[in-house]
């Protein structure tokens, strides 16, 4: 699965978790995504839409229902 990489605030909008609790996973590597840095070191993560997918997948989340 492809697609634009999703910021925590967004994926977590997609995961019906908190956005602290997206990056706290991400941080421990608990769900995939990719890491760049900041101009003073802070990390910035993107997670890819099959990142999510498969940690949907994993952990038995049905689909958001689309308003």
């Amino acid at each position: 699965m492809t697609g634009t990489p999703m910021t925590p605030r967004q994926a977590a909008k997609e995961l019906g978790l908190h956005e602290k609790t997206v990056r706290q996973m991400c941080a421990t590597r608990r769900i995939g995504h990719t890491v760049t840095y900041g101009p003073k070191g802070q990390a910035r993560y993107h997670l890819s839409p099959g990142d999510i997918a498969a940690w949907k997948y994993t952990h038995h989340v049905e689909p958001k229902a689309q308003r």
